[in-house]
């Protein structure tokens, strides 16, 4: 999030970045809670600094929201994850959709449907967006022609559906080299059925610079979020995989949808995974044709492009 913090320095007075309330020590919950407290007493006088807080849990938001309450118009709060916990849970979503209805001004990446925020109380004419930021990598792809390599990159949960992508990718290993890159490969060892199979490179990402390396020995990095509970939240994976010039397949979901083609298109969507092999195949000829435009991407969504949005959105 180097970018977003960056474009807060650059915006019109100088926003102050708050992005560390959801740190937590050996008693995690008391921890990010009291982080929470600090924060809303720090910010208890503020009258005239602007603040964007990138990461924030709902109800400690909500416990210590009425300390801060007058200084509410000069802050917004960046909802990510939120919106995930808001669909999981009716304490989540009771408590999100009073701090919005009690003056929280939230602000969200991409662009998320007008009748779920409707549904949440928070109107059209007051939402607000900010493109997903592009992060910088010290690897590129730079390879050309077609897919040969196809990764599949990230945590390791069975709900994010990596084993039904994996079967899906299964058939096709005699023709692609398939990566699996994960930060907890002893959990996918452990709970997976694919743990040891020999089409599969298995890759520990769990050291960033490996992560990132692993993402440009990529053609293609494929994502299978599921549809309930992932709508309406932005990919980093899709950031990092932007910024080593790599093209992505995604689910077919709002904000992905949003994330993959704006200012231009950096990758291919699919409704259901059986149309994956024609998704890896599109890609394949838009890369032997030079069709994805990574550097118009990330001028689209650099530090400078969304220091003009923070400015906008917080006068």
């Amino acid at each position: 999030m180097a970018p977003l913090e960056d474009a807060c320095t650059l915006a019109h007075d100088d926003i102050l970045f708050v992005s560390n309330l959801l740190e937590g020590g050996f008693f995690r919950k008391a921890s990010i809670l009291i982080r929470h407290l600090g924060f809303a007493l720090a910010m208890s006088g503020n009258q005239t600094r602007k603040v964007l807080v990138r990461d924030f849990s709902n109800v400690p938001l909500w416990i210590v929201f009425p300390l801060f309450y007058s200084s509410r118009c000069n802050m917004r709060f960046l909802v990510n994850h939120n919106l995930q916990w808001t669909l999981a849970s009716r304490v989540q979503k009771a408590v999100f959709c009073s701090l919005v209805r009690g003056g929280c001004r939230v602000l969200f990446f991409e662009q998320v449907p007008d009748e779920f925020l409707q549904e949440h109380g928070i109107a059209s004419s007051t939402n607000r967006f900010i493109p997903h930021p592009v992060p910088k990598t010290a690897f590129i792809r730079e390879r050309t022609g077609e897919v040969k390599v196809v990764g599949v990159i990230g945590q390791y949960r069975p709900e994010k559906g990596i084993d039904h992508l994996l079967a899906e990718l299964e058939p096709l290993a005699n023709d692609y080299r398939i990566v699996l890159a994960l930060p907890n490969p002893a959990d996918f060892m452990q709970q997976s059925a694919f743990a040891g199979k020999d089409w599969l490179q298995c890759v520990d990402t769990s050291g960033f610079e490996v992560y990132q390396k692993t993402i440009a020995d990529c053609d293609v990095v494929v994502l299978n979020h599921p549809s309930k509970g992932y709508e309406y939240r932005a990919s980093g994976l899709i950031a990092d995989a932007a910024a080593a010039h790599v093209p992505v397949i995604v689910r077919d979901l709002p904000v992905l949808r949003c994330q993959i083609n704006e200012p231009v298109c950096i990758g291919e969507t699919f409704d259901e995974l059986s149309f994956l092999s024609a998704c890896i195949e599109r890609v394949s000829k838009k890369l032997q044709d030079d069709d994805y435009d990574f550097q118009a991407y990330q001028r689209g969504r650099s530090a400078e492009v969304l220091a003009e949005y923070l400015t906008e959105i917080f006068e």
